[in-house]
């Protein structure tokens, strides 16, 4: 079995809930090297891996020409970038070869700069290989197989636990890794399906690729994404299962569509979810705001939202209003622990945060009370 030596690049906390969950990597893979730009504000800072501070720490490096030589696979996070850093990166890549054999990819590449990331790949006589987001896959690279005619849906005897979000970078992966290990400690046994594309290395499946497939007709990635569940029941028999869902649940307005909801539509129209955790923007007095997702969830999807996580992040109206452009602030974590005492003790809908153990212990409680409820 081939080991597998990680540099991260580009280095931003997208990844941090893969550090601090890092006990999930699979053996044959370990996280050796974190690369930041410089004007990113990372670089030299002290990344620990764990969940605690007592664990390995890894400092951020400025460039690939300091990596180690045993580093032989690169991992491409999510990133927001300029398009001149993206076509850089992938020339920064290629100066590392022959000695990557490995390069993952989650960001989202324009063809000019996949094809550059594929073609280094072949250069190296195809003694790298390439893991990429943007492969659109068919039900058949999931052995799945349905009659054209078929319309009914399959029963899935374990309880789903379903990790949605209002908004992109709210936390949501981060919230799936809370839910694994929290059960995991608890001694049950879990399937997971992951939002992201690498998740295959933390253990379990990642989103499958044939519901961004656009030659597929709606309705069957319904029937679809409800047999791939059902396989993998039926191949793992998990007490419970995870799923992560890409994307988030509606528009903004008119001009940030989001993609309208439509894959969250089409996830909950493939199951029945007996415990949503929504993660949401920052906001200082949203109980009825919130109270109104969670019933807008129960018409669109068939299940309230049971509790929401309040991630950090507050849409910042300035960037909005004055460049069109759809961006956070980030608040400081304390934050979110001041507001959620302060102002929701008394919502209806529980709001809790994640990234505090208090928060993960009272989401604990109250999935395994809904649970032992149904």
């Amino acid at each position: 079995m081939e080991i597998f030596k990680i540099a991260v690049y580009p280095y931003s906390p997208e990844i941090d809930p893969v550090l601090r969950y890092i006990h999930f990597l699979m053996p044959q893979y370990e996280i050796k090297s974190l690369i930041s730009p410089k004007g990113w504000g990372y670089v030299n800072k002290t990344i620990y891996l764990g969940k605690s501070t007592s664990e390995k720490s890894i400092i951020v490096k400025s460039s690939l020409n300091d990596l180690d030589k045993e580093i032989n696979c690169i991992l491409i996070p999510e990133f927001e970038s300029t398009k001149e850093f993206k076509s850089n990166l992938i020339d920064n890549i290629s100066n590392l070869m022959p000695g990557i054999t490995k390069i993952i990819c989650d960001a989202h590449l324009n063809e000019v700069n996949l094809k550059k990331l594929q073609e280094i790949c072949i250069s190296s006589n195809n003694a790298c290989t390439l893991n990429i987001r943007n492969k659109i896959k068919t039900e058949c690279d999931y052995n799945l197989q349905i009659q054209e005619d078929d319309e009914t849906l399959e029963n899935i005897p374990a309880p789903i636990i379903a990790v949605a979000g209002m908004g992109e970078n709210l936390d949501k992966f981060h919230t799936s890794l809370v839910l694994r290990d929290v059960f995991q400690e608890n001694g049950y046994k879990i399937s997971q399906i992951g939002s992201r594309s690498y998740c295959e290395i933390l253990g379990f499946h990642s989103f499958p690729g044939f519901m961004f497939n656009p030659e597929i007709d709606e309705s069957k990635k319904v029937i679809l994404f409800n047999r791939y569940i059902k396989q993998i029941y039926d191949t793992e028999k998990p007490d419970i299962i995870i799923i992560g869902v890409p994307g988030t649940i509606q528009g903004y307005n008119s001009k940030f569509t989001q993609r309208f909801g439509i894959l969250h539509y089409l996830v909950f129209k493939a199951i029945i979810s007996d415990f949503i955790v929504m993660c949401t923007f920052y906001e200082t007095n949203g109980i009825e705001f919130l109270k109104l997702i969670s019933q807008s969830c129960f018409y669109k999807f068939g299940c309230y939202a049971n509790c929401f996580h309040m991630s950090n992040k507050t849409i910042n109206f300035i960037e909005m209003e004055g460049r069109g452009i759809f961006k956070y602030i980030n608040l400081p974590r304390k934050k979110v622990t001041e507001i959620l005492s302060k102002n929701y003790t008394e919502s209806p809908v529980p709001v809790v945060n994640l990234l505090d153990e208090s928060g993960i212990l009272e989401l604990y409680e109250k999935i395994i009370n809904k649970l032992t409820g149904n």
